[in-house]
């Protein structure tokens, strides 16, 4: 690089911060967690977390003055997961419902076989429903209102009748 000579050597965590080079929160919910060891009602997840029960649970049966914090025994993926969904709240929710929609068109075409087509078909229209309800309306010109109903076994259907039309 050019400008190598005068760029400072940073050698603390101060000197980043006081030259604004240090990006990202400083303390984040994964953080806050990663610092607690025992599973206690100062926990920034402890109003909605699942993993509690499971510590009171093993507290209770061995007679332990404090438990461990069982969300942080699961896999790293489940923690993230966890914290995104309860922490986050609707965005979290909607960028792990995109996630998974993802993860599951990606298995459908890397595996291509009627299961993971069927799991994925079904995923969709579930999340549709949840998004928009079982009734749709279409604006068309009539009188009175028309009201269709799509259902997964008529996607099913109409996806069979579409595949079989294009062998």
């Amino acid at each position: 690089m050019a400008n190598e000579g005068n760029l400072k050597k940073i050698q603390t965590s101060e000197q980043a911060r006081e030259m604004g080079r240090k990006g990202g929160k400083a303390s984040t919910v994964r953080k806050r967690l990663n610092a607690r060891k025992y599973c206690e009602p100062r926990c920034p997840l402890w109003e909605k977390c699942w993993a509690r029960y499971i510590s009171l649970a093993e507290q209770t049966d061995k007679k332990l003055k404090k438990a461990e914090c069982a969300l942080k025994k699961t896999s790293s993926r489940i923690l993230d997961r966890t914290i995104k969904i309860l922490y986050d709240g609707e965005d979290g929710f909607d960028s792990e419902i995109i996630a998974t929609l993802l993860r599951l068109a990606t298995d459908y075409e890397t595996k291509g076989d009627e299961e993971a087509r069927e799991k994925l078909l079904g995923t969709l229209m579930g999340v549709k429903k949840s998004l928009y309800g079982d009734k749709r309306r279409i604006d068309a010109k009539i009188k009175g209102d028309l009201e269709v109903r799509l259902t997964a076994k008529d996607f099913a259907e109409a996806w069979k009748e579409y595949k079989e039309g294009e062998k």
